[in-house]
């Protein structure tokens, strides 16, 4: 009995560590910026990208799982390869004004094993007869 009973104050005085030993050792994406706004952009002119770039502020290589969009007008590009500490790496999206006047904001939500980033892009479209 006294055994069970040491080792579960050993557990308990020594999880901690173990808890925040696991949570410093983390990759971490980070963006320079979560949003982007196009202005006005012509639907006639065809589809407009724009490049958000990340670093993995971690410590362990980061992988991009998903990135996510809300319509079939947006697409986002990202690495397939883990990003090693301390590498940069880019998220490319693209919007298509097609059949589209207005103003439009889309986001993209990017899925690591241990975070969800949503980015959004914006602006305004002038439709092709004007």
């Amino acid at each position: 009995m006294k055994k069970i009973a040491l080792l579960l104050i050993i557990s308990i005085l020594v999880m901690p560590f173990t808890i925040s030993a696991d949570d410093s050792e983390k990759a971490k994406v980070e963006f320079a910026q979560k949003k982007h706004d196009f202005g006005t952009i012509r639907e006639a002119d065809g589809k407009v990208r724009h490049d958000f770039k990340f670093v993995n502020s971690g410590n362990k290589p980061a992988v991009i799982l998903t990135a996510v969009t809300t319509c079939g007008c947006t697409k986002a590009d990202y690495p397939k390869h883990p990003i090693q500490p301390g590498d940069s790496g880019v998220i490319s999206v693209s919007y298509n004004p097609r059949d589209y006047a207005g103003e439009f904001i889309k986001v993209v939500t990017v899925k690591t094993p241990n975070q969800r980033i949503k980015l959004k892009i914006s602006g305004v479209v002038i439709p092709k007869n004007q």
